[in-house]
């Protein structure tokens, strides 16, 4: 996650884009280099803070940076930005949050019908995230797009003209929420506040553990006429949350299904369904529902508010669920697929894993890679009895497959640099004989007596 989070040159160019950061109060400091990188890509960019914000040296000309009193909430000061915005769309990021330039939409696929969402990812764990699909690449307008205080909501604006999300988002990733800092119930003593606040009061309840006044929150939400497609996804998904926390299986599961039967492109759903199947000791439909979730994973959420884990730790699981459940030739697959993903860098014993399996399986290519990954230098000179020990075992499965050539390869280097190890020297009489070299086993068997 970190690694998106550094700013890089780039040559793209969304010249047609204003770009306004909110920052949070209290003092702060852009780094250069990152104002640098966003001057060159949009029409003008604008820094707006709720105390003060300070940079380290002039703005570029394109670049302005303006004090905000803390008694205007970010909604009223978006509407403002995109009344007075010189390019035809406004994108809205706030402090801490770093865009993933690539993903910036070029013209041509942005209409005023069809608005391209945002999606912010924030890790909630070493593989767990956490994902928001919000409206903050907007259309110049006069017209009120934000309700809302200090959560502003396009969903009202959305639902009047008909406008609707398209597939492709722009990327945003930070290391806190976007809704950290929100007071929930200071936003719901506003008149026309936004829906989002309930979504926001229930994961702050959900956080506390308080799993009935969460489960209330979404049920008040399901009722209403104001969601848009995604956040009626997401509030199923928080309900059926709720419903795992509270030990009513059954229910969380109909509600998952329901789920993915309304829109099967979404994470949370599966992850629940496997969650329950896992806890139940139902391995292969926990397996099932993660191969599931694995080929969705690709493919993005359409809920507006939606949790996953990283393609990693899915194959991770995927390999032990295999393992539980007996395929052996899935579990070698996953695992291997693991190993890659992660180049290499894993625990010793899911090494001696993969290369078990590639043996037991007789994929010899896939044997002699994780041996080598395995025992490296141990397997050109001598090393700890231990690992020896563990070398000669392997190697012996090797043969038990027919497969000699190899092992015969490891025990000529060892024998010569060390001709004395009668180890090495009787591995090596049964290599030679099992590669039909008699005549040099002969030679070896008349000196081993």
């Amino acid at each position: 996650m970190k690694n998106h989070l550094s700013v890089i040159p780039t040559s793209v160019k969304s010249d047609y884009i204003d770009l306004v950061i909110t920052l949070n109060k209290g003092t702060r400091i852009l780094q250069d280099s990152y104002i640098d990188v966003v001057s060159s890509i949009f029409s003008s960019v604008r820094i707006f803070a709720f105390n003060s914000c300070n940079t380290c040296r002039e703005l570029p000309q394109n670049v302005s940076q303006f004090d905000v009193s803390h008694k205007k909430g970010k909604a009223e000061l978006w509407n403002e930005e995109l009344s007075r915005s010189g390019s035809p769309w406004v994108l809205f990021i706030e402090e801490g949050e770093e865009i993933d330039f690539l993903s910036l939409p070029s013209e041509s696929r942005l209409t005023e019908a069809e608005w391209v969402p945002v999606l912010v990812t924030q890790p909630t764990g070493e593989e767990s995230f956490k994902q928001f699909c919000l409206a903050r690449l907007v259309c110049r307008t006069r017209e009120k797009v934000f309700s809302g205080k200090n959560i502003p909501d396009a969903t009202r604006f959305m639902l009047k003209k008909g406008i609707t999300f398209s597939d492709n988002a722009v990327r945003i990733f930070t290391e806190q929420s976007p809704f950290g800092q929100i007071d929930q119930f200071d936003e719901l003593s506003l008149q026309s506040f936004s829906p989002e606040v309930y979504f926001q009061l229930g994961y702050k309840y959900f956080n506390e553990r308080k799993y009935v006044m969460a489960a209330a929150q979404f049920r008040h939400l399901q009722k209403s006429d104001e969601l848009m497609a995604g956040q009626k996804l997401a509030t199923i998904n928080a309900l059926a949350s709720c419903h795992v926390e509270l030990f009513k299986w059954d229910k969380a599961v109909e509600m998952a299904q329901k789920s993915i039967a309304a829109e099967p492109k979404q994470f949370m759903p599966y992850l629940i369904l496997y969650k329950i199947f896992e806890l139940n000791k139902q391995w292969s439909a926990s397996l099932e529902i993660l191969e599931k979730y694995r080929e969705v994973l690709e493919s993005g959420s359409k809920a507006s508010i939606d949790k996953f884990i990283s393609k990693q730790e899915t194959l991770f699981k995927l390999g032990q669920l295999a393992i539980k459940t007996g395929q052996r030739d899935k579990a070698l697959k996953y695992y291997d697929l693991y190993f890659r993903e992660k180049t290499g860098d894993v625990e010793p014993w899911l090494t001696e894993r993969l290369l078990v399996l590639s043996i037991e399986l007789k994929d010899y290519v896939k044997a002699i890679l994780y041996f080598e990954e395995l025992f490296g230098d141990a397997a050109t000179s001598a090393s700890e009895t231990d690992v020896q020990e563990k070398m000669h075992e392997h190697l012996s499965m090797f043969m038990v497959n027919g497969w000699y050539e190899y092992p015969h390869g490891i025990y000529q280097r060892l024998y010569k640099q060390d001709s004395s190890n009668r180890e090495y020297q009787r591995k090596l009489i049964v290599t030679l004989s099992k590669t039909n070299q008699f005549a040099e086993a002969k030679k070896l068997i008349a000196n081993y007596f």
